[in-house]
């Protein structure tokens, strides 16, 4: 993880946590990205399971 932190700072960040604030903006937050990961496999799976298996 130093390293990781290293090779970010020759990039003109912080961290990894401000690499993805850079990201995501401040407003968002880890536990928001892993409820929007959630329910986009939870509709992933509907559709599936609905026969609508191809891509949108």
């Amino acid at each position: 993880m130093i390293k990781l932190n290293y090779i970010l700072q020759g990039f003109g960040f912080r961290d990894f946590k401000d690499l993805l604030h850079s990201f995501f903006g401040y407003t968002f937050s880890i536990l928001f990205i892993k409820i929007d990961v959630i329910m986009l496999l939870i509709f992933a799976t509907i559709h599936f399971l609905f026969g609508f298996n191809h891509f949108f």
